[in-house]
């Protein structure tokens, strides 16, 4: 799952989150979740679609 700085798939990617990895769900918007990866102390955006297969 890739964690980016802005809520487009575009914009600047912070980091790759492993499978199992921690991610912490702030807010949803349609397409993408706010929130922070506290192993790694990041926050941003996931595409939410990610979140619904690693759960």
């Amino acid at each position: 799952m890739t964690l980016h700085a802005e809520s487009s798939p575009k914009s600047e990617l912070l980091a790759e989150l492993a499978a199992g990895e921690s991610f912490e769900v702030l807010e949803v918007s349609r397409d993408v979740a706010w929130g922070v990866s506290p192993e790694r102390r990041l926050a941003g955006y996931v595409d939410r679609t990610a979140l619904d297969l690693a759960a």
